[in-house]
């Protein structure tokens, strides 16, 4: 073996590494930048060559979407009770607060916003949560590209 193939080796990898080099843009929006070598968040930059994984994944949904759904089962609850005991006045009241209460619930619940996480030298990390879809989709698009052009 030749002494300077291990130097030459360092050198390509130390310029796959180089943020001053990024590469060509594949996806650029106001704080995020995505490139055919490169992930650049404000603070952060990531060498997409290091990358082992991308997820996607969804937030927790808030606390309030939770009671919703609670509170409209306990309503659908007391409307089957009271269709059971012939109450009506009960039961128009149980089903006006399980119709709201559910539909609360559910846009809560759609409202989660999606997250972006790595695998970046065998650590997890958060990049990024995001309520547009369609962005949030375009940047993870655009990682999944820069990856398989490495």
């Amino acid at each position: 073996m030749n002494a300077t193939q291990p130097a030459a080796r360092d050198a390509t990898s130390e310029s796959a590494r180089d943020p001053s080099k990024p590469g060509q843009t594949l996806y650029q929006d106001w704080d995020i930048h995505v490139t055919k070598r490169f992930l650049f968040l404000p603070g952060q930059a990531f060498a997409v060559s290091e990358l082992d994984e991308v997820s996607v994944g969804r937030a927790p949904c808030a606390p309030v979407g939770v009671v919703s759904g609670l509170l409209s089962a306990i309503a659908m609850s007391a409307l089957a009770v009271s269709v059971m005991a012939h109450a009506v006045t009960v039961g128009v009241v149980a089903a006006i607060a399980m119709a709201g209460f559910g539909l609360a619930a559910t846009v809560v619940w759609h409202a989660r916003a999606h997250e972006l996480w790595i695998s970046h030298r065998s650590h997890e990390v958060f990049l990024f949560r995001c309520q547009d879809e369609i962005r949030f989709f375009k940047v993870v698009r655009a990682l999944q590209r820069a990856r398989q052009m490495r």
